[in-house]
């Protein structure tokens, strides 16, 4: 049976190293899923294409999808602190497509790049929701 998704509505994603710890301790993340229409444009901006004499090359722009992915999907955040235990403040400004607001560059700039890669995997996974995972 195909499930609806609503790309506005946010769900929480706890990082796979914090998920052994105690709730109080775990940072969760507030992620949405991409609509169609978002899912398609970053698919499509992620690749280049060149005219060259023998044919046309085309480079994939992993790194940028990655973080096109993450404005399109991150929302927000609670429990994420610095060393000194200060929270991070999320920040958001402009519109991203159809999920809304996006995150600012230097909110971004605080995730651990591997961790960012996670939240990106798991944003583009979200799409392919199941009966099962969706309570049905």
């Amino acid at each position: 049976m195909a499930i609806a998704l609503d790309p506005r509505e946010p769900y929480d994603y706890v990082l796979q190293s914090d998920r052994d710890l105690p709730k109080e301790e775990q940072t969760v993340f507030q992620l949405c899923r991409l609509s169609a229409r978002d899912a398609a444009r970053l698919d499509d901006e992620q690749l280049r294409g060149k005219q060259r004499d023998d044919g046309v090359e085309v480079s994939v722009l992993q790194a940028q999808h990655r973080l096109a992915v993450l404005h399109a999907g991150l929302k927000g955040w609670s429990n994420f602190k610095r060393k000194d235990s200060t929270e991070v403040e999320f920040r958001e400004k402009g519109k991203f497509g159809d999920t809304g607001r996006r995150i600012q560059a230097g909110s971004l700039d605080m995730v651990n790049p591997a961790h960012a890669q996670e939240i990106a995997d798991e944003i583009l996974s979200s799409a392919s929701l199941t009966e099962e995972q969706a309570g049905n």
